[in-house]
């Protein structure tokens, strides 16, 4: 018996040592990753605020989101928000049905006005509000840019019934590969 509580002590405090031993690199290894996490976050921040700068850059969906919070899957080709300088699309479009666009849905182009970027340095997010000016009709855009990869868009306006919601990944211009339907 004697023999038995022996092994479970020396076993109990050699797990304790153990455990003493490590947990120094388990803070270092803890504190590294965090500030790799962090430098990260840092660089894609900055890229995309380079990216928003430059004024060249699409906002390709994959998902809609509707009012009541359901997201619909869609094709990134069709459905995206583009900026090409002080000119804008906007397009929402599906793989069936022509639609007066030609890809089912809708498609303005047209001049941006009252641009707007917000920068939260702290939280690394950026925001960006802007007025596109296509036939007759005015939309209003906010993009929303977090560093997690994603980038939210919403827009608004005199001929939309609802707000239309855009999940998806901002990409350089020159890196996109979406097609236009007809404007309206």
């Amino acid at each position: 018996m004697k023999t038995i509580f022996s092994l479970m002590f020396a076993l109990l405090i050699a797990g304790s040592l153990f455990a003493q031993d490590n947990a120094p690199a388990d803070k270092n290894e803890q504190k590294s990753k965090k500030e790799q996490k962090q430098a990260a976050l840092e660089e894609q921040y900055q890229k995309n605020i380079a990216l928003i700068e430059s004024k060249q850059f699409v906002l390709e969906a994959d998902f809609l989101v509707r009012q009541s919070g359901v997201q619909d899957m869609v094709t990134n080709v069709l459905n995206y928000i583009l900026v090409d300088s002080t000119m804008s699309i906007l397009q929402v479009g599906q793989n069936y049905g022509m639609g007066a666009n030609g890809v089912g849905g809708f498609t303005a182009k047209g001049t941006i006005s009252k641009w707007k970027i917000d920068l939260d340095n702290k939280k690394k997010i950026i925001s960006i509000r802007y007025t596109v000016s296509a036939a007759a009709i005015v939309y209003n855009v906010l993009l929303y840019l977090p560093t997690n990869g994603n980038a939210n868009g919403t827009i608004s306006g005199y001929s939309l019934s609802n707000k239309v919601n855009f999940v998806g990944k901002l990409v350089p211009l020159k890196s996109s590969v979406v097609f236009e339907g007809r404007s309206l």
